[in-house]
């Protein structure tokens, strides 16, 4: 585990930009954003044209299909895969060309594509490419679903129709783990879980954090096989926090983001490991602020960290980036 140097160069609280994954995204992903800020705008139109020349496909015209609003089911994963990359390293640099840039980053599942680019560990291009192959590789596991459960993690162990009939997909805070499935276990899943228990299906139809996607490893190796970067372990410009075993790495290779993927996600335990070193401030820059809600819930609520959501599906999202600006060079005045 690489050892932090908590101190920066301002001499304030380091900070964390955290990188969801899938889950978190919805039609008009940031729309306002697109509309109107250029610097977001602009990233958005470059990384586009970029996937176009991957597969032909333009992933702007899908976040922002004119027949779709934010309440239609989004789940294509050839699209939602670079669509997440896209909107979370648009905002990314938004906040950087304003002069906000992260000491760690912390990404879940794929969200390590985007976390990879700002890392500094793959060019953007790189990542952005990987994520699009990787969604294609994943179309010969077939559909399943995955679901967020309120309650204890003890629930699945104990649970026969859940153990039986699911994988642990991950564990985000005491009282909330996610499970994957096939769409059949799925039904039998929902009628145990609608009699007394809280749960959402997620807005997902690969069965990722699972076996169920093992027969697509070999095709995206196959992949990064052929590349002349893929393969190769690159060190890291900022540490990264990982979500697959809770340490703190400066280095990967793009294998990385397909363990990513398949392991559960490990979030609680990545996190708590990260605040026994020392106090941050981290701005979410995932579309929904869910890995925002997840810090919050892991810590009392005197000992809150300071946590910046910058996106929403409610809306005002130049209001909440320019609420990340504003924090990031206010945090800790008062200390100061």
């Amino acid at each position: 585990m690489r050892e932090l140097n908590l101190q920066t160069k301002d001499g304030k609280t380091p900070v964390v930009f955290m990188f969801s994954g899938q889950g978190s995204h919805y039609y008009h992903m940031a729309c306002d954003l697109f509309e109107s800020n250029p610097v977001f705008r602009e990233t958005m139109f470059n990384l586009d044209e970029i996937a176009m020349g991957i597969n032909g496909k333009s992933i702007l015209k899908e976040i922002y299909h004119s027949e779709k609003t934010v309440k239609d089911w989004f789940d294509a994963t050839i699209y939602t895969h670079p669509a997440i990359v896209m909107v979370e390293y648009a905002v990314a640099q938004t906040l950087a060309v304003a002069g906000v840039k992260p000491d760690l980053v912390l990404s879940t599942s794929m969200g390590s594509f985007a976390g990879a680019a700002v890392a500094g560990s793959y060019s953007i291009e790189e990542s952005l490419t990987a994520s699009i192959k990787q969604a294609e590789a994943l179309s010969l596991s077939g559909v399943g679903m995955m679901i967020a459960i309120v309650e204890q993690v003890s629930l699945f162990h104990n649970t026969p129709e859940l153990y039986e009939n699911s994988q642990l997909g991950g564990v985000n805070f005491d009282g909330h783990f996610v499970i994957t499935c096939t769409i059949e276990k799925g039904e039998l899943i929902e009628r145990f879980l609608r009699k007394q228990y809280k749960y959402q299906i997620l807005n997902i139809s690969t069965p990722f954090h699972s076996s169920l996607i093992d027969p697509s490893e070999n095709n995206f190796m196959e992949f990064l096989r052929h590349t002349d970067w893929g393969l190769k372990s690159k060190k890291s410009d900022i540490p990264m926090v990982c979500c697959i075993n809770g340490e703190i790495i400066d280095s990967i290779d793009m294998t990385y983001t397909w363990q990513a993927i398949r392991q559960p996600i490990l979030f609680q335990k990545a996190f708590c490991q990260l605040e026994k070193k020392g106090k941050f401030h981290y701005i979410d820059v995932g579309p929904s602020g869910t890995l925002a809600a997840f810090v919050k819930y892991n810590v009392e609520r005197q000992n809150a960290p300071q946590i910046v959501t910058t996106l929403s599906p409610r809306g005002s999202n130049q209001k909440r980036i320019q609420a990340a600006i504003d924090g990031y060079f206010e945090r800790d005045l008062a200390q100061n």
